[in-house]
């Protein structure tokens, strides 16, 4: 459709399921999600929506969340209380969220830790933040994490290891610099994309040999990209 203005408030829909709203030109602020028990996904995609102010939360059945290609922006000079404020919170049954497309220059915080497997999403932004950084902004549990084409900087670290459910890391076309990280604790990756950066040195050559140390337990991987 062509649906214009301001998206109202949806507190007053206890028995929304799902909410699709995307292919219209909605803008400004998204409105506030919260106390809707019975909703399970949220479809605001392809519009002009700015500002993603509100947290949502107190969704119980909430399992999706799609804002991709829309205007949302937020500044990496944003004090720390903005950055680490928790956007998503109680919503037990969460586990996908898109940002595809955006303004965003750095990742809202999310600490969601109810489900096994979590996936996020926001390639095609201008996410500024350093990878160090960006770690504290994901939960544990990622499954899926899709940061390409955007401006993320610093050195890959051990640190990485603790998302030891990942499936998918892709990191292409960022300003990543540094030496190629020691991985071996993500023994689901299956897709490992570090291309189009500003990595260096070299790669060793015992990096696949049974017993390493560098790249350990890696059985999984099919898709490699450097």
């Amino acid at each position: 459709n062509l649906l214009t203005g301001n998206l109202c408030n949806f507190t007053d829909f206890p028995s929304l399921q799902q909410i699709d709203v995307s292919y219209n030109q909605f803008t400004g602020t998204i409105p506030r999600f919260s106390n809707l028990s019975q909703l399970s996904l949220i479809n605001l995609a392809y519009n002009q929506f700015t500002s993603l102010h509100y947290p949502f939360y107190d969704l119980p059945l909430l399992t999706t969340i799609y804002l991709q290609q829309n205007n949302l922006t937020n500044s990496i000079n944003d004090g720390n209380d903005l950055k680490n404020r928790l956007m998503f919170e109680n919503l037990p049954h969460l586990y996908l969220i898109s940002y595809e497309n955006n303004n965003l220059e750095y990742l809202p915080k999310i600490n969601q830790e109810y489900h096994f497997y979590f996936q996020i999403y926001a390639s095609y932004n201008s996410i500024q933040m350093k990878f160090k950084d960006l770690l504290n902004q994901i939960p544990t549990n990622i499954n899926y994490l899709d940061l390409n084409y955007n401006e993320i900087s610093g050195s890959l670290d051990e640190n990485i290891n603790q998302f030891h459910l990942l499936n998918t890391l892709q990191l292409s076309n960022n300003k990543l610099t540094g030496e190629l990280p020691s991985i071996y604790n993500i023994t689901q990756l299956g897709t490992l994309d570090l291309s189009s950066n500003l990595i260096q040195g070299t790669i060793p050559s015992d990096i696949v040999v049974p017993g390493n140390t560098y790249w350990t337990n890696l059985t999984n991987l099919q898709t490699l990209f450097l």
